[in-house]
């Protein structure tokens, strides 16, 4: 058993390694590499650093949530977002990254660039390496994961997962021809559409555009399956 007095709960995200107390408090950030004796990164998987002190890997819903939050509230500064923009830009071509040649590409001085680029870097978008500045992108793929898992639809195909291949990111990219299929996902979608009021067609049109751009078609295929009942107006009722 790990002594509660030491151990830690770490969550490895992109770079970096967030400890956090036996109290739920970040007490520092450690660089990734820096942390080379770390046996573990599992969830659940105990290791120990080189002075012995235990921890376990956790991964919560809360901190992703919190962490996507901090990253797109970092990028909302159009200063942040054209750093991050160089520094990836300065990547991709072999450029040189340190803090000068950025500042200069974007006509800031050292210590303007460096005030936002501590932002993005406390936002886990950014690392500094002595003068060097390099770019975390794979965390915003983790936020864009954080995002979808949110999305209504996600939600819904966790009780169908053989029709997530139907979807991306929340929305229906594929009609299936199968009949049977087709009205597994008219049972789905049907769902997004409150069952205590009557709905006009563009509330109806409106729900169903956040899944599909052809929204109209998924309001066919919901009247056809009689999943939803049109009355001789335009007003729409999801049936018993």
């Amino acid at each position: 058993m790990l002594d509660a007095r030491r151990a830690g709960l770490v969550r490895d995200f992109g770079p970096d390694i967030i400890r956090v107390d036996v109290n739920g408090r970040i007490t520092n950030v450690i660089d990734w590499e820096a942390a080379k004796t770390v046996s573990s990164r599992e969830t659940g998987g105990e290791s120990r650093d080189e002075q012995g002190y235990g921890f376990m890997v956790l991964e919560t819903t809360a901190f992703h949530q919190s962490r996507a939050a901090a990253q797109l509230t970092a990028l909302t500064s159009p200063a942040r977002l054209s750093l991050l923009t160089a520094v990836a830009t300065h990547e991709r071509n072999g450029g040189d990254r340190s803090l000068t040649a950025i500042a200069t590409a974007l006509g800031l001085t050292v210590k303007a660039l460096l005030k936002e680029a501590v932002r993005l870097q406390e936002a886990g978008l950014l690392t500094m390496r002595g003068q060097v500045l390099s770019t975390n992108l794979t965390a915003l793929r983790g936020t864009a994961d954080v995002l979808v898992q949110d999305l209504p639809m996600t939600r819904l195909l966790r009780s169908e997962p053989e029709l997530e291949r139907f979807f991306k990111q929340g929305r229906l990219v594929d009609l299936p021809d199968k009949p049977d299929v087709l009205e597994r996902i008219g049972r789905l979608l049907v769902q997004l559409l409150p069952t205590d009021r009557v709905l006009t067609e563009a509330e109806v049109d409106r729900r169903l555009a956040e899944v599909h751009d052809d929204h109209a078609a998924l309001r066919r295929l919901l009247v056809g399956l009689r999943l939803v009942t049109r009355d001789a107006g335009s007003d729409y009722r999801r049936s018993a």
